[in-house]
């Protein structure tokens, strides 16, 4: 397929600033995609690659913005047509994939919806793969530093919406209905969370 000559597209941010980016295979495929792929993050969310630029003044991007680079820029239904910030490195190093590959390969990712101390819906992540990065299995129970007792629901990206590629443990405490609370990142101490024995 050969490349289209458009290499550049106007689009607009989350936070409303218009900004050009660079729509070009060489660009895009930085990062592991096109643009207008469909992609699908590792918990199953899906967006569209829009391209490449700097980081603009939403949250994501600010976070982006500190590593100096340029960031991979995508949307998703719910935005019409905004963009947002995906990521900095090459996406498919992080389980990203086209949503073709994804629905050719479904038993790869292992879902479950979870509702969050803030009442918003989601879905979590409950492979022993991606939870056993942070030491523990979906279903596992474990106890705080503080005490507090709970029962591992998942990983989660770092938002609700996909936008940068950082990784949350969710745990559903004790006495909270249900709800989940976010515990921890990727890189967070493991020995700050203990397992409970069955019998406590």
């Amino acid at each position: 397929m050969k490349e289209t000559k458009q290499k550049t597209l106007k689009v607009m941010a989350e936070n409303g600033k218009e900004m050009v980016i660079d729509i070009s295979n060489k660009a895009c495929l930085e990062f592991g995609f096109k643009h207008k792929d469909r992609i699908v993050a590792p918990i199953g969310e899906e967006a569209t690659v829009m391209g490449v630029g700097p980081p603009c003044d939403c949250f994501g991007c600010q976070v982006a913005g500190r590593t100096g680079k340029n960031i991979l820029l995508a949307t998703n239904d719910e935005l019409n047509g905004e963009v947002f910030s995906l990521g900095v490195s090459n996406l498919r190093d992080q389980g990203f994939r086209l949503k073709s590959e994804a629905e050719a390969e479904p038993e790869l990712t292992l879902t479950h919806e979870i509702m969050s101390m803030d009442d918003a819906l989601f879905k979590v992540d409950i492979s022993d793969k991606i939870c056993l990065e942070f030491g523990f299995k979906h279903g596992d129970r474990i106890v705080s530093p503080i005490g507090n007792k709970g029962t591992v629901a998942g990983v989660s990206l770092r938002t609700h919406r996909m936008k940068l590629s950082e990784k949350m443990l969710w745990v559903i405490l004790d006495g909270c209905d249900g709800k989940a609370l976010r515990a921890g990142k990727k890189d967070f101490e493991k020995s700050d969370f203990k397992k409970l024995e069955e019998n406590e």
